[in-house]
């Protein structure tokens, strides 16, 4: 029987361009800018068809190579990159994009060239036999993509590179080609197929046959497609302890942490040097991470200061909380002039302080809303509350609170405790457009307020808890316990423009509440020991679960047998989620952090590489769950596990990349060429969307003649609201609407072979092609 299949050899090429081979990066990226192929209507020598234009460097493609122009100060050098033994085709034009280019070279009307086209990629048809070669770019980087039709050979791709002064791999498979204007940078190929809604990596790499490349491949599924997803954009030190993390509308990056150190690139911020024997710190990085726009010590002689939470505004002010001593900036009327726990707020310039107040509680967590109050979380002792109130005083010892502070930091809006007869704790709060607050945290308390509750009683030694509060402070919209027999901890929180909330942290119950339709329903390993992560979405009311599912590994256990020994601290745990976002199409990002040398990594940036001895020692986390919780889009760890590695924030660009923040003091961190190096442990790394934002994909394949077929289209572009359009070939098929991630669509096809394509309507993007076979005649 005949097989109609295709996979794709997906390689992210020339991933920057440096006159440096020892940094690897450019040190200008285009930022979020796409990549252009500008059609040659006459502004270019007749060979050329197209021209893309980057960052220090030009690529015109011939009907048979790609000559890349790369220059420098100096001069420039030629590459030219040629499917060896390969076929001579114009390129064809993909998607349009909306940017025209003119050429005005003198004062005839004939010297001028306007309105150019120019597109979102470029495709050579059948380079080799049944293998298409296609160019596309993303944030200013040229890359490729190899599409091996069935019963194609993949063996026949060679590459070879003309100009050059060498080529050589690096030892983690990156491909280095040296010019005399620096080195052209080919990221390391990743291959994998998503097949039955799971992902399976197939092994891919380069292999060097004197000047020619080629690819060195494993076993593959040739019925399915293989993509690329995630890629690491960025990973850097900053100064000192890194503890939060935000960006702004730009992809700005802001992040707070503590230092002790001298180098703070602060000749530009509200304080210059350091302060005392510890400051707090705010730095502000461009989105690639590669320069600092601003950065300020905050502190006060003598004293040790630490910065524990950050939030920005619309403007680009940052607002900053954390511990201190007397003499920290307080500006005049404030709300409180003295005190441990500081809220501050600096201009946007990070020059000035907007404001500098103290607090009375220690804060957990802050964000911001719309007009400018800043909401906190955390554990109190004492509080000073406000008229209203919905807890006015506490019942235990200490115990949760809520406090809104003014815009202009000189009162408090609200302040309430939240909490029962035992010491239960504040861990997270966020907040929704219309002010309702929702705080995370831990309950052992057997009278923890509840309202509207999924779960009205304790279930086991401490649960995680949930609650929203109304916009004043007064009352509970609902208040849930969340947990099974065992113990939980709620450490992240976030909601949606629904009002639907998320929520991470740990859990050791065997039956914590899952829902049927969850990707992981049962804990990693069944021990009063072991520890999970857990995601869990709440409906509007509190009271109903969306989606919850376990996310963790089995430590190093196995049955009957304990292969692993250490202690953890109370609140640490084995797999844990600290911190979740939500983005616009209802993607859930996790961050945390895996001790389980077994845990279920779904296309990671790599292996949880385990040290000697290092039973108890963790790897930071960063996964991605499907809208309807059914899937991890990804699951990757990052860097090598240390006894004190944490991650303990989040935070996302709106166009599927996520910044996370952290602390590796033990290790070293793996870091991206180019980026901001501290000489701290705090770090932050960045994934971004993948390369195939869309792929498509069918219930039957191959199908009889009459057979309906349904096509599926899943999507990672986080747009509501949007569209996939179905194509076989140029002939549109339909239109769907996209739900949780995937859009399909039923249609009955004639006998033959169907390149199947589908297009966001959010991006215009076409995914790579699926070939769909129908027998019969």
């Amino acid at each position: 029987m005949q097989t109609c299949a295709r996979w794709l050899l997906a390689s992210a090429a020339v991933c920057a361009l440096t006159a440096s081979a020892a940094r690897g990066v450019a040190s200008h990226p285009l930022g979020s800018l796409p990549l252009a192929f500008e059609r040659n209507e006459g502004q270019l020598d007749q060979r050329v068809r197209y021209v893309a234009r980057g960052s220090g460097y030009e690529v015109f493609f011939t009907c048979d190579a790609a000559r890349i122009v790369k220059r420098d100060g100096a001069g420039a050098s030629v590459v030219d990159i040629r499917a060896d033994g390969g076929r001579a085709v114009a390129p064809e034009a993909g998607e349009r994009l909306p940017q025209r280019t003119n050429y005005i070279r003198g004062e005839q009307a004939s010297e001028t060239l306007a309105d150019i086209e120019n597109f979102a990629r470029i495709t050579y048809r059948s380079v080799y036999s049944g293998v298409d070669l296609v160019y596309y770019g993303t944030t200013g980087e040229l890359e490729y993509d190899f599409i091996v039709a069935p019963h194609a050979d993949p063996k026949q791709i060679r590459l070879a590179f003309e100009g050059t002064t060498g080529i050589r791999l690096s030892g983690d498979g990156r491909l280095i080609v040296d010019t005399p204007s620096g080195v052209l940078e080919f990221r390391r190929p990743v291959a994998y197929q998503d097949i039955d809604g799971r992902r399976h990596h197939v092994v891919v790499h380069y292999a060097l046959d004197a000047e020619q490349v080629r690819f060195a491949i494993g076993e593959y599924d040739a019925t399915h497609s293989l993509i690329i997803d995630p890629i690491l954009s960025l990973s850097t030190n900053l100064w000192g302890n890194t503890s939060g993390v935000a960006l702004d509308a730009a992809g700005n990056i802001y992040a707070v942490g503590s230092t002790w150190m001298s180098g703070l690139p602060a000749s530009s911020g509200y304080q210059t040097q350091l302060a005392g024997t510890q400051d707090a710190y705010v730095v502000k990085l461009n989105p690639a991470g590669t320069s600092v726009i601003y950065a300020t010590h905050l502190g006060a002689r003598r004293v040790t200061t630490a910065g524990l939470g950050i939030a920005v505004d619309g403007a680009g002010s940052a607002f900053v909380t954390g511990t201190t001593a007397r003499g920290y900036p307080v500006t005049p009327g404030a709300y409180l002039a003295s005190g441990t726990t500081f809220v501050t707020k600096l201009n946007p310039a990070g020059n000035g302080l907007a404001y500098s107040t103290f607090v009375t509680s220690p804060v957990a967590s802050l964000v911001v809303d719309a007009a400018g109050s800043a909401y906190m979380t955390g554990t109190a002792t004492a509080l000073t509350t406000t008229p209203a109130a919905f807890q006015p005083t506490k019942i235990g010892a200490s115990a949760p609170y809520v406090a809104k502070l003014a815009p202009t930091g000189a009162s408090m809006a609200y302040a309430t405790y939240l909490g029962g007869s035992a010491n239960d704790d504040g861990k997270r709060i966020t907040v929704d457009a219309a002010g309702n607050a929702y705080v995370v945290g831990v309950a052992r308390s057997l009278d923890f307020p509840v309202q509207n509750a999924l779960s009205f009683a304790l279930a086991g030694a401490s649960d995680a808890f949930v609650a929203k509060l109304n916009p004043t402070g007064s009352a509970l919209v609902y208040s849930t316990y969340l947990g099974g027999a065992g113990d939980e901890r709620g450490l992240g929180i976030a909601v949606d423009s629904g009002g639907q909330a998320y929520v991470t942290g740990w859990t050791t119950s065997t039956n914590f509440p899952v829902t049927p339709n969850a990707f992981q329903k049962a804990i990693g390993y069944p021990d009063p020991a072991i520890s999970n992560a857990f995601i869990t979405k709440l409906d509007a009311t509190g009271n109903g679960l969306r989606y919850s599912s376990y996310l963790g590994g089995k430590w190093c256990f196995a049955p009957g047998v304990y292969q692993c020994f250490g202690l953890f601290h109370p609140d640490e745990g084995i797999d844990v989620g600290t911190a979740v976002a939500v983005d616009a199409g209802g993607y859930a990002y996790v961050g945390g952090y895996v001790t389980s040398t077994l845990f279920p990594l779904v296309d990671s940036i790599q292996s949880t590489v385990t040290p000697a001895d290092a039973d108890v020692w963790h790897v930071p986390l960063v996964a991605k769950v499907a809208p309807d919780g059914d899937r991890l889009v990804y699951a990757t760890v990052l860097g090598v596990k240390g006894f004190d590695t944490t991650l303990g924030a989040l935070a996302l660009d709106g166009a599927g990349g996520v910044v996370a923040a952290g602390n590796a003091i033990s290790v070293y961190f793996p870091l991206t060429p180019g980026a901001i190096l501290g000489e701290g442990n705090g770090f932050l790394f960045k994934l971004t969307q993948g390369n195939v934002a869309t792929t498509v994909s069918s219930t039957i394949n191959p199908a009889n003649v009459g057979q309906a077929v349904t096509l599926v289209a899943t999507t990672l572009n986080p747009a509501p609201a949007a569209t996939i359009a179905f194509k076989a070939g140029e002939t549109i098929l339909g239109t769907a609407p996209v739900s949780g991630g995937r859009a399909t669509l039923s249609i009955t096809l004639q006998p033959g072979v169907h390149r199947i394509t589908a297009t966001h309507s959010a991006d215009s993007l076409s995914s790579p092609p699926y070939f769909q076979l129908v027998r019969g005649q």
